[in-house]
C-alpha cells in the first residue's frame, strides 16, 4: 500500500516471509516522512550532487520504495517484541506545544519513530530508528545548550540513570544555557523519582493529579484512539543551570498554561 492512496485510519500491511505486521494509515504516512526527511538531511551534509530530477526517476524512486519498506518492517518488527504500550506513551500534542511556545523545547530526549513529535530525537535502537531521524541513544547525547523535553521510559532504573546524566550535562563547564523538561510518574519511592527532588539543579516541581490528564496511547500505531487516561499522578520536573533558568525562566503563568495543555 503507498501514502497516496491510504487514508489516515486504515489499515496498512507490512509483510516479510510469513511475517504481516500492520500499522493505520496516519503512522505509515508518518514514517515515509520521516524517512525521506532523514535521507535528505543525510546526502545533504554529505554533499551529494543528486539533482531533483534524478531523486525522482522511477529508478530511483523504487529504489526508495523498497528501502524504506525494508526499514519500516525492521522498526516494526523491533517495536512489536516490546509489546507493553506504557513504554512508549507520549504526552498530547498540546503538553509538546506548551512547552515550545514557553521553554523552546523542541528536542525530544526518550522518543520512537512511531511516537515523535519532531524530526529530530534520542531513542533507545538506533539501528533500526536512524533512518527515521533518531540522534541515537539520550545516554550518548551529550548537548551543551538548548532546551530539551524528557518522558522516558517508565522504568525506575531508566529513570534513575537519566537524572544522573542530565546531572553531568548541567554541571559541565562547557554547558550555556541548558534546560530538561523531565515528565515522569509520581511515583514516590522510587529511586528515580527521589533522585529528581533531590536534584541539584532543580527549578520547580509541578505534579499533576490522575484524574487531570492523559498519554498518547504507547501503540497508537495500531489503533484508532490515540488516547489513554493516566494511570498515576504525574511530575513535571525543570532542571536547568544558571545561563538556563535565565533563558527560559519558569513562572506561575507559564505553569499554568502548561497545566491546561495536560
Amino acid at each position: 500500500s503507498s501514502s497516496s492512496s491510504t487514508s489516515a485510519d486504515e489499515a496498512v500491511l507490512v509483510k516479510s516471509g510469513q511475517t504481516v505486521l500492520r500499522l493505520n494509515g496516519a503512522h505509515y504516512a508518518k514514517l515515509r516522512e520521516l524517512f525521506d526527511r532523514s535521507r535528505a538531511a543525510k546526502a545533504a551534509a554529505a554533499g551529494s550532487s543528486l539533482s531533483s530530477s534524478s531523486f525522482s526517476s522511477k529508478a530511483a524512486a523504487a529504489d526508495r520504495d523498497r528501502l524504506f519498506h525494508e526499514r519500516l518492517f525492521g522498526l516494526l518488527m523491533r517495536y512489536e517484541a516490546l509489546q507493553g504500550g506504557g513504554f512508549q506513551a507520549a504526552a498530547d500534542g498540546d503538553v509538546f506545544d506548551a512547552l515550545l511556545r514557553h521553554f523552546d523545547a523542541a528536542f525530544e530526549c526518550f522518543a520512537s519513530p512511531l511516537n515523535c513529535r519532531y524530526g529530530r530525537f534520542c531513542s533507545a535502537f538506533p539501528d533500526t530508528d536512524r533512518p527515521f531521524g533518531s540522534a541515537g541513544s539520550f545516554f550518548h547525547f551529550h548537548p551543551t545548550r538548548g532546551s530539551y523535553q524528557a518522558n522516558p521510559p517508565f522504568v525506575p532504573t531508566i529513570i534513575s540513570s537519566m537524572s544522573a546524566h542530565m546531572g553531568q550535562l548541567l554541571a559541565s563547564p562547557e554547558a550555556e544555557a541548558l534546560c530538561f523538561v523531565v515528565i515522569v510518574p509520581a511515583w514516590e519511592h522510587s529511586a528515580g523519582w527521589q533522585a529528581l527532588c533531590a536534584h541539584p539543579h532543580l527549578r520547580h516541581h509541578e505534579r499533576i493529579g490522575q484524574a487531570d490528564h492523559g498519554y498518547c496511547e504507547g501503540r497508537q500505531h495500531l489503533r484508532k484512539t490515540r488516547f489513554r487516561i493516566a494511570s498515576f499522578d504525574t511530575s513535571v520536573f525543570f532542571l536547568q543551570n544558571d545561563p538556563g533558568a535565565d533563558a527560559w525562566p519558569v513562572t506561575p503563568e507559564k505553569i499554568e498554561d502548561l497545566r491546561r495543555a495536560f
